[in-house]
């Protein structure tokens, strides 16, 4: 069983994860609501491949989560874990 980590470090991964600003564009885009990825490709005026790798690194540090459409399995809707976020985007002035 491994040991849940402390406050501060969770905070400085959080952090970490968010210090990146394609991962910034992401998640500023993300604060009105969920969207695909190629939503936020057009978002962050970046490539697919790299909207998808950034987004990994986000979901693994518990900023974004991934849902499938009710409709269409295929289709996935990111969106932001935790409404704190958007207080430290607008902490930012973003």
């Amino acid at each position: 069983m491994t040991t849940p980590p402390d406050p501060v470090t969770a905070a400085a991964d959080h952090l970490n994860a968010m210090g990146n600003p394609v991962r910034l564009a992401i998640l500023c885009a993300l604060r009105d609501g969920p969207l695909t990825v190629g939503q936020l490709q057009s978002a962050a005026g970046q490539a697919q491949a790299l909207i998808s790798s950034h987004l990994k690194r986000l979901r693994n540090a518990g900023l974004v989560r991934a849902d499938r459409s009710d409709d269409d399995a295929r289709i996935i809707f990111y969106s932001l874990s935790d409404s704190r976020i958007v207080t430290i985007l607008d902490a930012l002035g973003l």
